[in-house]
């Protein structure tokens, strides 16, 4: 027997009701948060004999806004609705930018490893 309302989607970890239009926007959220922005660049070069230098970095930039109006029934819990409560329909929830670079760096038999994050 199939159940056709809107909350017809049950969560087997709580056993809470799931809404369809909460699965719809994640599906376009992750649809969305594939095409993000993320370069990457690499760099190799010998500054010296028998010494190597790999470089590489990765740029990237993500954006996320919610899609949907506050749920009334998770607002009535004070407890659980802190998500819910925090962000208005069209709100932003996430702006990240960042950076990744890592260096290896080889002498002979010898190397180093780099890694930064901003």
């Amino acid at each position: 027997m199939q159940n056709t309302d809107a909350y017809s989607v049950i969560d087997a970890h709580s056993f809470m009701k799931v809404p369809r239009k909460s699965i719809l926007a994640l599906a376009v959220s992750a649809a969305v948060s594939a095409g993000a922005v993320e370069n990457s660049y690499a760099l190799s070069f010998e500054p010296a004999d028998e010494v190597t230098v790999h470089w590489d970095t990765t740029v990237g930039y993500s954006a996320g806004w919610r899609v949907s109006e506050q749920d009334a029934k998770a607002l009535a819990q004070p407890i659980d609705d802190d998500g819910n409560r925090n962000f208005a329909k069209g709100a932003m929830i996430n702006n990240r930018f960042s950076i990744l670079s890592e260096a290896d760096i080889q002498y002979k038999n010898y190397g180093v490893f780099i890694r930064a994050q901003l």
